[in-house]
């Protein structure tokens, strides 16, 4: 009798279904041993990752020990604590940079606020304060910066000497804060124009702007007791030039003014002056008088 390979391999294969049916038995007990593994393998990760971070969270290397403070001059480092609320010894892990960011931004002088946490033990605070640039008279008193924003009231604890600006209505800084900080912004470059002017116009103690007429300087001359009173109107920086060509031309003759009108009404090539009166001296006053009679 002739045996073949195919009959032999054919008397030792397995029928189909008797295959087919321990595959399936023995893949899915596989499959969920290895889920199991995976299971236990993710919960013991768990575990790890949250006993770790318990444990870093009060590790005593992770504590802050050194507060930096970046871009302060006027903000006091007990008063970025006060708002802050982080002090030296409190876990550098649990500070929540972002509240305190926030809560720093409240403070009247912080325009801006930002903090880092360097671990170990380091966090850095960087803040960007209101440059104040003139007084605002609203019934009372507050700063503004270049841009006209206002940021906080004035106190004398600011030890600032500023011009001011009067003439600006409490109640449009609140319904129109926006008309307002543009008219507090052109204030502030006709005040940067007289400080840069020097002494020909005097000290600038005041703008008051005015709807109709626009605004009017009043300036402290050098060497001179009585203010003047300087009508720019609406082109005040243009006009700064024609008030120091009349005020050096009424000052050679010998003659003071205490009010130009250079605003360009009338004319916009001349200025008017209101002169001051001299006062004859006494013995020249007494004669006059004696003619009169």
């Amino acid at each position: 009798m002739r045996i073949t390979r195919g009959h032999r391999t054919g008397r030792n294969r397995r029928s189909p279904a008797m295959a087919s049916g321990e595959s399936a038995h023995g893949g899915g007990v596989w499959r969920l041993a290895r889920l199991a593994a995976a299971l236990a393998t993710a919960a013991a990760l768990v575990m790890v990752v949250h006993y770790g971070w318990q444990s870093l969270r009060t590790s005593s290397r992770l504590n802050v020990e050194t507060i930096e403070l970046v871009g302060a001059t006027r903000v006091k480092a007990g008063e970025i604590q006060a708002y802050t609320n982080i002090g030296v010894g409190d876990s550098i892990l649990e500070v929540d940079l972002d509240a305190a960011a926030l809560s720093l931004r409240r403070h009247p002088w912080i325009q801006t606020a930002r903090l880092q946490r360097k671990l170990p033990d380091r966090i850095i605070i960087t803040v960007d304060e209101f440059e104040p640039a003139i007084v605002v008279a609203l019934g009372e008193l507050y700063l503004a910066d270049a841009t006209g924003q206002l940021f906080k009231r004035l106190s004398s604890r600011d030890a600032i000497v500023l011009p001011v600006i009067t003439g600006v209505h409490r109640g449009d800084a609140t319904d129109t804060p926006a008309a307002v900080a543009e008219i507090i912004s052109a204030g502030v470059a006709l005040a940067v124009a007289f400080e840069n002017d020097g002494d020909n116009l005097g000290r600038l103690e005041e703008l008051h702007w005015d709807e109709d007429l626009g605004w009017t300087a009043v300036t402290q001359p050098a060497r001179a007791q009585q203010i003047l009173e300087t009508h720019l109107g609406f082109g005040g920086l243009s006009r700064i030039d024609h008030a120091k060509t009349a005020l050096a031309t009424l000052t050679a003759r010998g003659q003071r003014p205490v009010t130009l009108w250079v605003d360009g009404v009338k004319d916009p090539r001349r200025v008017f002056a209101s002169l001051l009166k001299v006062a004859q001296p006494k013995e020249e006053h007494e004669t006059l008088i004696a003619e009169a009679r």
